[in-house]
């Protein structure tokens, strides 16, 4: 709830780290319906939304992949190579 408020002030972006900590606390299950909301909410916004999650959650990323527009995986070695297009990016990355 309170996010959706702050998403009504119209910010460029969200930026939420991370999705893999969530999963320490709640099920998969109630963690991927939190994430389909969130972005549900963020797409009704012109607000854009980047999300973090750790590699090791493979079966966390593959249920919220299904809620974004686009998944970029990477690893430490090629951070710095990796260059995302704002412009296309819409609703979240994850």
């Amino acid at each position: 709830m309170a996010i959706s408020k702050f998403l009504r002030h119209e910010f460029d972006y969200v930026i939420f780290d991370s999705l893999t900590n969530l999963g320490i606390y709640q099920k998969k299950t109630i963690v991927a319906k939190f994430i389909s909301s969130m972005i549900n909410n963020v797409k009704k916004t012109k607000t854009k939304a980047v999300f973090y999650a750790l590699g090791e959650e493979d079966e966390l990323i593959q249920q919220a992949s299904t809620f974004v527009d686009k998944v970029i995986k990477t690893d430490v070695a090629s951070v710095d190579k990796k260059v995302v297009d704002k412009k296309k990016v819409k609703g979240g990355v994850l």
